[in-house]
């Protein structure tokens, strides 16, 4: 972890009133940092994550239409269930598609700013 150097032009009456300051413009970019180190975690979740949409997906593309089959013999219930089996099989499969695409090209989340508030000082 790496922390930039602590630059103020301003004078301080007390060591208490320094010590403040730089504990807080410290805390700032230290929490920053970690919040960065967080994120880059997050490409080690990313297949795992992908797999479980794909699967629930999967899952819900059977049961669904089998559930509503066997618990409602109407013919309507099993088209519902076939319908909302295939949009859940849709809507999982396109999202794990498209989160791996992004991290394929190298889009991740903005990380959050380095440069020290203005309140916080």
């Amino acid at each position: 972890m790496e922390l930039l150097p602590f630059e103020k032009g301003e004078m301080y009456e007390t060591g208490g009133e320094l010590t403040r300051v730089v504990t807080k413009y410290y805390t700032r970019l230290a929490k920053d940092e970690v919040y960065r180190i967080i994120l880059s975690l997050d490409a080690i979740g990313g297949p795992l994550s992908a797999f479980s949409k794909i699967s629930k997906g999967c899952k819900d593309a059977v049961i669904l239409p089998w559930s509503s089959l066997v618990l409602d013999d109407t013919p309507g219930a099993f088209f519902v269930g076939l319908a909302s089996g295939t949009w859940s099989l849709f809507f999982n499969l396109s999202d794990a598609s498209l989160t791996l695409l992004l991290r394929m090209i190298g889009y991740s989340p903005p990380p959050p700013s380095f440069f020290p508030r203005k309140d916080l000082i």
